[in-house]
């Protein structure tokens, strides 16, 4: 995610977006409502990290984001348990309703 989107989330959320981490191995002393992890990471694959929150908290929403199109992806995010993913040269309007609808499903599924 570009510098740019980074700094849009907290006006878009009236400043109520606070990042935990920003760590190549997804490591917190916490759970986040919603995680925003890149595909393609040092160190490993943001399949792999997804796969590895979703397995220690199904109630996280992962979205993916990637640069890069992939036949493969929309499959790959499924078997892990990914929200969704994105496209990283999307608007950032598109990202801001995705963290809102994840955030939402993610509530709905601790409620139920």
């Amino acid at each position: 995610m570009t510098k740019g989107k980074q700094r849009a989330l907290p006006t878009a959320f009236n400043s109520r977006v606070e990042p935990l981490a920003t760590t190549a191995d997804g490591r917190s002393r916490r759970w986040p409502d919603v995680v925003l992890l890149d595909v393609r990471m040092p160190g490993m694959s943001g399949i792999e990290a997804c796969r590895r929150i979703t397995d220690a908290n199904p109630a996280v929403a992962v979205i993916l984001l990637t640069a890069y199109e992939d036949a493969h992806l929309p499959e790959s995010a499924e078997k892990v348990g990914a929200y969704c993913y994105l496209l990283k040269d999307g608007p950032p309007s598109i990202v801001v309703d995705m963290i809102r609808r994840a955030w939402r499903f993610r509530d709905r599924s601790r409620s139920a």
